[in-house]
């Protein structure tokens, strides 16, 4: 989504909100001393401006790991070691 040119905050909101664990670090860090302007946001909209698409796309990515290295699976192999 975030490579199409045309995509929009709506659609970029869309996609992170079906994410619970994606929303809450994208809040997270939005809300963090070093993204912090003055008073806190609890709009994911906001909070995916504030971070920017780079942050956001590395949160996703991190995200989507975390999951899959907790759940039953190859990967959860890996973490073991």
């Amino acid at each position: 989504l975030l490579a199409d040119p045309e995509h929009t905050l709506q659609q970029v909101v869309g996609a992170v909100v079906v994410d619970p664990l994606l929303t809450a670090a994208v809040l997270r860090i939005a809300n963090s001393a070093s993204h912090a302007r003055p008073g806190r946001t609890t709009s994911l909209a906001s909070a995916v401006q504030r971070i920017g698409e780079k942050e956001l796309s590395r949160l996703a990515l991190a995200t989507g790991l975390s999951s899959q290295t907790s759940a039953a699976g190859p990967l959860l192999e890996v973490r073991r070691e």
